[in-house]
């Protein structure tokens, strides 16, 4: 039989934040797009260049600085996202593994909630029609409740019933609004 409220208690640790940071950036927003786009557009000029060094007399010079260019725009991309990974979960304070909130989910309209552990009320109530969507990954479940929060639900608990979360989830949430990662698939190739 299937349960209509679910409880769940939030236990993250440094490693589900950090996935949770490179599945919002590289997966779900794919920021590295641009840098990507960059990437090729100096490959294809240096190569051009390069091409042509015979007979255009800077070509040479321009093509090397094309290659400087395509190779530090990626790296540098990689580099200050990973710096702010790190920063951002130090912040956090996550090592040791803590439980940070407890998320309450019901087929209500304002059926998503969390508290705090210190907290006795209800800190945040979403609509299940506001939500952005929900991502189901091998190792978690991302709830965004709007563009810029999403609930994460780290598959760590031997306890509690994912397939059932995520089919809870599923049941309050119209199609268009979930991504299940295929393991032949994964989200970045789609």
């Amino acid at each position: 039989m299937a349960k209509d409220y679910y409880k769940i208690p939030i236990v993250l640790g440094e490693k589900n934040f950090k996935d949770y940071i490179k599945f919002d950036v590289l997966t779900r927003q794919k920021r590295y797009k641009k840098s990507l786009t960059l990437f090729l557009a100096f490959y294809i000029s240096a190569t051009l260049c390069f091409a042509l060094q015979d007979t255009v007399e800077v070509a040479f010079v321009f093509g090397s600085i094309f290659v400087v260019a395509a190779v530090f725009i990626p790296t540098n991309f990689f580099r200050t996202f990973t710096n702010s990974m790190n920063e951002q979960t130090k912040k956090m304070k996550l090592s040791p593994p803590r439980e940070v909130y407890t998320i309450h989910l019901s087929s209500r309209k304002n059926g998503i909630s969390l508290d705090y552990p210190d907290e006795k009320k209800i800190a945040a109530e979403f609509t299940w029609q506001d939500a952005l969507g929900a991502w189901k990954t091998k190792n978690a479940i991302y709830l965004y409740v709007t563009d810029t929060q999403a609930l994460l639900i780290p598959m760590n608990n031997p306890t509690l019933d994912y397939d059932g979360i995520w089919g809870f989830i599923k049941s309050n949430l119209p199609l268009d609004k979930l991504h299940e990662e295929n393991s032949r698939f994964p989200f970045f190739m789609k």
